[in-house]
């Protein structure tokens, strides 16, 4: 299928952001969230690579960039530049990286609203939760901080191989888990 650029009208054999032939930004360009940052499907990723490619994109779609365009320019490198921000935060942030990763998957028992079955570790998070909570002492606080850090990476390294395995449905149970962790850092 051939691309019709809207500014040139020349062809191009496979869409980009920018025609080949006029250098113009075009509109529609469609890519999972991994290949618009360039970046391999994977749980684990690492952060700094992960900034670098935001900052490339924002240095080529950000808004300021097209003030003196056209105005079909600015309105395709506002709608870029958003999707850039809206990805990096979804790929920043753990679970919302893994919960990609399942649907981008096909995992057909995706369910980000799904609740965790596994009594036992969740009595264990309950616990260390309510610690943290009810604690005011700052060495006592960074003590569980460091223990649910510990197994937030646990959790991922899980994860990771379950992935490697496609073994989607110990991911979905893992990730639910890992929010939970994430929860209580995050507070």
């Amino acid at each position: 299928m051939k691309n019709k650029c809207w500014s040139c009208s020349k062809e191009s054999s496979k869409p980009e952001f920018f025609c080949i032939h006029c250098g113009k930004i075009q509109e529609g360009v469609e890519t999972n969230e991994f290949e618009f940052f360039g970046m391999k499907e994977s749980i684990l990723i690492s952060i700094d690579k992960l900034e670098e490619s935001y900052l490339r994109l924002q240095s080529k779609f950000h808004p300021d960039k097209y003030i003196n365009l056209s105005e079909k320019e600015r309105e395709i490198s506002t709608i870029y530049s958003s999707k850039v921000n809206e990805i990096y935060e979804k790929l920043r942030n753990n679970v919302s990286r893994i919960n990609l990763i399942l649907k981008l998957s096909g995992f057909d028992n995706y369910d980000e609203g799904k609740s965790f079955d596994d009594p036992e570790t969740l009595n264990e998070i309950m616990e260390i939760q309510e610690e943290f909570m009810f604690t005011d002492n700052l060495k006592i606080k960074q003590k569980i901080k460091d223990k649910v850090n510990k197994m937030i990476k646990e959790t991922l390294t899980d994860i990771e191989k379950y992935f490697e395995n496609n073994e989607y449905e110990k991911i979905s149970k893992n990730n639910i888990k890992l929010s939970y962790l994430e929860k209580i850092i995050e507070k």
